[in-house]
């Protein structure tokens, strides 16, 4: 006989233990719980789980240490019991639906493999694992085989810094960073305050005040070279939120002044353009032509200046004049290369 799941046995000891407390509350006796033969032990729940009394030992251990059950032992009743009332078993209530959803999420995590969260997350999904119901199952070969998730590159993060970086983001502690910036000679040292991190298109960000900068700036961790937790903490101020305070920006860096743009798509591009939502703010205006004009405000024109350049001849940037400016000069460089 197949042995029962992990998952299945904890409920059924759980079951147990929950059934004794009630006859305690109607007052029955340690002596009638005997004779009914309503304890709980290792003989009683190792014939209900159809397994040994060594495995339901293991179990009860398992109780106690990984999920700091209250369960204690009474000799003169022969039985488990819990000491608290209010402890709950983790449940876990899944279909083949969501079953297949976290087969795809565990294939997405491979996008973040040699970053240091990878291991964590995979042991989450291992744990995730051992409360999977028994009657539920899929076949999962046909998902290696038929479908893909490619989230793109990754940037290397040293461990040691993340470490650090999520130690101070929990604790308020401002941190000492040596950060080099793509367009800099050399690395500057600056003290910041941890508020947030994010993930973008393969990298992860550290939104911090920076002392010397006296505002709030956005640093890739990939490019903090070297790391100090300080002794200083810091709060972080009421009026700050991420996303209120991000929600304007085409990606992940942010300006102080606000823009509106406007872009032309040709009909070719049209349905493409049609078919997702590229901001939060975007507002799509069907054209008598064929052709669409996306509107948008955002407070940084870098990055939606190289989207434009993706869409080579097919977008023309109607405003602001600043964005309209730098794409031309832009245009001039590169065809002075060719």
């Amino acid at each position: 006989m197949k042995e029962k799941p992990l998952m299945y046995r904890l409920v059924i000891i759980d079951q147990k233990l929950r059934k004794l407390m009630a006859y305690e509350r109607r007052g029955i006796s340690p002596a009638m719980i005997i004779a009914e033969g309503l304890q709980v032990n290792c003989s009683t729940l190792a014939e209900a789980c159809e397994v040994s009394e060594k495995t339901i030992q293991r179990d009860i251990n398992y109780l106690r240490d990984e999920h700091l059950a209250p369960i204690d032992y009474d000799p003169m009743k022969k039985s488990y019991y819990y000491t608290e009332d209010s402890f709950s078993l983790p449940a876990i209530t899944i279909n083949e639906s969501d079953l297949f959803a976290i087969a795809i999420a565990e294939k997405a995590l491979k996008g973040h493999e040699g970053t240091p969260i990878y291991e964590k997350l995979k042991s989450v999904f291992a744990k995730i694992g051992q409360f999977l119901p028994e009657k539920v199952s899929m076949e999962p070969s046909w998902i290696d085989s038929r479908i893909s998730v490619d989230p793109g590159r990754h940037t290397n993060i040293d461990p040691d810094i993340w470490t650090a970086v999520t130690r101070a983001l929990q604790s308020n502690k401002s941190l000492e960073i040596t950060y080099k910036k793509p367009s800099a000679l050399e690395a500057k040292c600056r003290k910041v305050d941890p508020y947030h991190v994010v993930s973008y298109q393969g990298d992860w960000y550290l939104i911090a005040y920076c002392h010397y900068r006296d505002e709030v700036r956005t640093f890739s961790v990939s490019r903090i070279q070297e790391l100090k937790i300080l002794d200083d903490t810091f709060n972080i101020p009421q009026d700050f939120d991420y996303q209120e305070a991000w929600q304007k920006c085409f990606g992940i860096f942010r300006g102080d002044k606000d823009y509106d743009v406007v872009i032309k798509f040709s009909t070719e591009s049209a349905p493409y353009v049609k078919e997702r939502e590229w901001h939060t703010s975007q507002v799509l205006e069907e054209q008598d032509d064929g052709t669409v004009v996306l509107k948008l405000i955002t407070n940084h024109l870098d990055e939606i200046k190289r989207w434009v350049f993706c869409w080579g001849s097919e977008a023309e940037v109607l405003e602001p004049k600043e964005l309209r400016s730098a794409i031309r000069n832009e245009l001039k460089k590169m065809l002075s290369q060719y």
